[in-house]
């Protein structure tokens, strides 16, 4: 919801007030939007903001995560760090848990909501390109560790596809994905094209480049 986050909820009858927990799969600029107002003010000032210990022992003192995200948000005694795989429960039967999907950033963290229903996976960028379904090996430009998003990338489809997960996902054209769309291809199986179409192995894993840079 590029740039409208705060008056969407409004629509839909919620409050500031009524939201109680913020998840943040990373702090990239792409993701860490809408925590903080230009003035320091918490945009939720009753949630809790979840996000992996890992994730904020990476800033430095003046990253700009650190300054206009992470500091306002402790200031504001609202940011909890977590360490690993942690399960919350949510409403009367539902949950929200979250996974530990290192790589793209050190402590990116994805999101498997239950409900009783059909389960939902909020990816995060563990998942930027939809290539990525078919062959989790395919690096992203902006991966901090490449083999371990990609070890990331296939646990997390696996777990989704056994569950018959939906993915909700945030850089794919759609939003929300079948995960047993994506049949996996073992880590490592990296494929260029010769000219003429024809697939090549190549040791090295392929990578996807964006057009523009984050």
């Amino acid at each position: 919801m590029p740039g409208h986050l705060p008056e969407l909820p409004a629509r839909a009858g919620i409050g500031a007030g009524d939201v109680d927990t913020v998840v943040l799969t990373h702090l990239h600029e792409d993701h860490n939007g809408w925590r903080v107002t230009a003035d320091g003010a918490p945009v939720f000032p009753d949630a809790d903001h979840l996000v992996q210990r890992r994730e904020t022992d990476a800033l430095g003192e003046e990253d700009t995560a650190t300054t206009h995200v992470v500091r306002p948000l402790r200031e504001a005694g609202l940011l909890r760090q977590i360490d690993g795989r942690r399960r919350i429960p949510y409403g009367r039967a539902g949950s929200l848990t979250l996974v530990p999907t290192p790589g793209h950033t050190p402590g990116h963290q994805s999101v498997l909501a239950e409900s009783g229903t059909r389960d939902v996976v909020i990816t995060g960028d563990v998942l930027v390109h939809a290539v990525q379904l078919a062959d989790p090996a395919v690096a992203y430009h902006y991966e901090a560790d490449p083999a371990t998003a990609a070890r990331s990338r296939r646990r997390l489809l696996e777990e989704a596809g056994e569950r018959g997960a939906l993915l909700a996902t945030a850089h794919l054209r759609r939003a929300f994905v079948d995960a047993r769309e994506g049949l996996p291809a073992p880590v490592g199986a990296g494929r260029r094209m010769r000219r003429g179409g024809d697939p090549s192995p190549d040791p090295r894993p392929a990578r996807y480049r964006p057009a523009a840079t984050r």
